[in-house]
């Protein structure tokens, strides 16, 4: 990105910043400001970059909005230890999966309106102009610092929860000496150590085409269980159901005829962020993904309602007939 750019870029949104006549903004008020993710802004605050304050929900100021655009304007941002390895597990995960789950698809995100609510179908032209600020390549990693290129925006929604779900898990093992547990973080399921009584955990996993559950995994240890799905959220426009699991491909909603996809791994990231490349993917492709790294095992609903299980879970899942992927 040119300087010029980046000050112009800046400048604008200074200007947008100094139009509004609210002092403080709530979390997406100030991310929509920003023209970036909410939970980017979370991590900002987290990291001490945004400075905020607790009013009920977190709030940030508008001095506080002004002073970080002229801090970071134009320039690469140093990343705490943590965070540096978030990064860069999620980019490698990105390059493994040829670019099927990809961290830099907020641009196309945006446009459907996922991110706000207010959902529409864009034009061609507008997701082909988006595209062209999208994949892995526009961050760049250096030592601690990592640098977005022009137009490009960040979501890491895709690998977030498991990320948190294998923090939270170590926090509550080493920090808290409880010895065992499970974490329910909303369609992302975490369990460590042993069950009381050392019986396996029971995890159900919804069925896309209803409220009940298509069948149950039953696990001993720590793994992390995440499925993702056209189902959980979509919004429908002219009689098309356009659900929110963008292909980065092609900008438009994933159409690979799988339902959902349950992913169980014992990193809670791995098992996230496949969820998301594996559904993209559909059901060939991920199954010959899988074949090639066996570090993770899934469940598979088709469209049609047949449900596929790799071999590694065979014994494991239950509550529905099943055909086993083998090696």
């Amino acid at each position: 990105m040119v300087l010029s750019e980046q000050r112009q870029k800046a400048n604008e949104t200074a200007m947008e910043i100094l139009a509004c006549r609210d002092i403080l903004y709530t979390v997406p008020e100030a991310a929509k400001l920003l023209r970036v993710n909410k939970n980017l802004v979370y991590d900002l605050i987290r990291c001490g970059y945004l400075r905020s304050i607790k009013l009920g929900s977190r709030k940030v100021s508008r001095k506080a909005l002004l002073d970080f655009v002229e801090q970071f304007e134009g320039q690469t941002v140093e990343l705490p230890e943590q965070i540096q390895d978030l990064f860069r597990e999620t980019l490698a995960l990105s390059n493994r999966t040829g670019g099927a789950l990809d961290p830099c698809l907020y641009p196309v995100t945006k446009l459907w309106g996922f991110t706000t609510g207010h959902y529409r179908v864009p034009e061609q032209a507008e997701i082909q102009e988006a595209l062209a600020h999208t994949g892995s390549k526009q961050l760049i990693l250096k030592n601690s610092c990592a640098h977005l290129a022009a137009g490009a925006q960040m979501d890491l929604g895709a690998v977030g929860k498991g990320w948190a779900g294998r923090l939270a898990a170590e926090y509550l093992e080493k920090g808290e000496g409880i010895t065992g547990g499970l974490l329910s973080l909303g369609g992302n399921v975490q369990t460590y150590g042993e069950k009381p009584g050392g019986a396996p955990w029971q995890i159900g996993i919804q069925d896309p085409a209803g409220a009940g559950t298509l069948g149950t995994l039953s696990l001993q240890g720590t793994w992390a269980v995440v499925t993702s799905g056209g189902y959980q959220r979509y919004f429908e426009a002219g009689g098309v159901r356009y659900c929110h699991i963008l292909d980065p491909e092609t900008g438009a909603p994933a159409r690979a005829g799988l339902a959902s996809v349950t992913v169980v791994a014992e990193d809670g990231l791995l098992a996230d962020g496949l969820s998301t490349a594996l559904y993209i993917m559909g059901l060939e492709q991920a199954s010959d993904f899988w074949r090639e790294g066996r570090d993770f095992e899934a469940v598979f609903c088709t469209e049609a309602g047949t449900v596929y299980v790799t071999a590694g879970l065979a014994d494991r899942f239950s509550g529905c007939a099943f055909e086993e992927i083998g090696p």
